[in-house]
């Protein structure tokens, strides 16, 4: 029965994390080749030239998808290699790095639902928010500032303004006005972003902040919210329990000197 178990244990893991190995090659691949500049990369997003706001964040985007595929080949190694071909050693790592990450994602979340993690990230993240440069600069152009357009898209897409509030920025830009949009960023027309413009005496603006906004995003979808983290714990507990059975069945397992 327990080497049955074991076998079924194997296969389980051997999969899942030949799936990972694959998805982890091929996102280093595919962050490698905007990297390095490839021509057919290069093609691929001409689509995206005339947009600054977009083009600006491709490179770290680019370095994101290549420490995530680094880490799930990894994970692939570990927990397929170990496996597969009972490395206990290699079992062993796969479950400490499973354990850990478990541990990481409770205390993320419990830290986000209280006012702790508000806390420790609103000094930071406010001085980098007081470094936000107006969409369009002195001069009159479309200033191409990465991180003060990646704010921009932030404030757009979550409806909201700096950090605590519209108090943490120097002004308040066009991206926190309720009839500006991505569409108009995008288009980096100074003429139409002037257009767009509010003042903190009317309500035409986002006055929540961004944290707030992150909550509400998730009280407002909360079945799924609990739904998903559920369901990844229950998978992580999965490959641990299925990692250390297999470590249990001594007769499956040729032990690493």
């Amino acid at each position: 029965m327990g080497s049955t178990g074991a076998c079924c244990a194997k296969l389980f893991l051997g999969i899942l994390n030949t799936l990972f190995l694959l998805i982890g090659l091929a996102l280093i691949a595919a962050g490698s080749l905007v990297v390095v500049g490839s021509d057919f990369i290069a093609s691929a997003l001409k689509a995206f030239e005339g947009i600054p706001a977009i083009s600006n964040v491709v490179s770290g985007l680019a370095w994101a998808l290549i420490g995530l595929g680094i880490f799930l080949v990894v994970m692939g190694v570990l927990g397929g290699c170990g496996a597969c071909c009972s490395i206990k050693v290699f079992l062993i790592g796969y479950v400490v790095v499973m354990i850990i990450l478990i541990v990481a994602e409770i205390t993320f979340v419990a830290l986000l639902f209280s006012d702790t993690l508000k806390n420790l990230l609103s000094d930071p993240l406010t001085k980098e928010i007081k470094k936000y440069q107006p969409i369009i600069d002195s001069g009159g152009n479309f200033n191409t500032d990465p991180q003060s357009r990646a704010m921009d898209l932030l404030f757009i897409n979550m409806q909201c303004c700096g950090w605590n509030d519209y108090n943490d920025l120097p002004s308040v830009p066009q991206s926190c006005c309720k009839g500006f949009s991505e569409d108009i960023l995008n288009a980096a027309n100074p003429s139409s972003i002037n257009a767009h413009t509010c003042a903190k005496m009317t309500p035409t603006f986002f006055n929540r902040g961004c944290y707030k906004a992150v909550i509400d995003l998730i009280e407002d979808n909360k079945p799924m919210t609990i739904g998903i983290l559920v369901g990844l714990f229950v998978f992580q507990i999965l490959c641990i329990v299925f990692a250390i059975w297999i470590v249990k069945d001594s007769s499956k397992i040729n032990p690493v000197d």
